[in-house]
């Protein structure tokens, strides 16, 4: 599997999805209120499309907040950073690695 994949595996997850590898073309499933979405892995486009990558965004967001991450300090500077991204338009893939940092960092906890 290369990064991106890899990568986008990551997010999917912490987005809600789960990972089934026994399954062709590594299928990605979410259930979503009583409606069963698939999604395969290589069809993800977290690393290029602001419609998959901000609910994402928005999830770090929520976290940040509800946890009361801002009195960790690794956090408030992957926090700092996936914001300045925002702020400054950078590139999506800017954005994108940000907000994984973010998410590894949250998955060790």
């Amino acid at each position: 599997m290369n990064t991106i994949l890899e990568n986008n595996k990551i997010i999917a997850e912490f987005v809600g999805y789960t990972y089934n590898e026994g399954e062709p073309g590594n299928i990605l499933y979410q259930i979503l209120y009583n409606n069963n979405e698939m999604i395969y892995l290589n069809n993800t486009k977290y690393h290029y499309s602001y419609d998959w990558l901000i609910p994402v965004f928005h999830k770090v967001v929520n976290i940040f907040k509800e946890l009361n991450l801002e009195t960790q300090t690794n956090f408030i500077i992957l926090y700092d950073k996936i914001l300045n991204n925002i702020e400054n338009s950078i590139d999506i893939l800017d954005l994108y690695y940000s907000i994984l940092d973010f998410i590894k960092e949250y998955n060790k906890n």
